[in-house]
């Protein structure tokens, strides 16, 4: 779930097809064109580093 201001927004595994690291974000690539960037200082449990990790073993490859 990702949260902007008061707007939350569930993602499902399926919809990401890979993610992009820059320097401050996490970019999610989803189906349909679609992309959800997380700031890497906006986590409220763990961390970028983590986050990556956790995702890396639930998108299909």
């Amino acid at each position: 779930m990702t949260t902007e201001n008061k707007n939350q927004r569930k993602i499902s595994y399926n919809h990401i097809l890979k993610y992009i690291e820059t320097k401050n974000l996490i970019i999610l690539i989803l189906d349909g064109r679609m992309f959800v960037p997380l700031d890497k200082n906006g986590f409220i449990e763990g961390d970028a580093e983590s986050c990556k990790r956790f995702i890396d073993g639930r998108i299909r490859k």
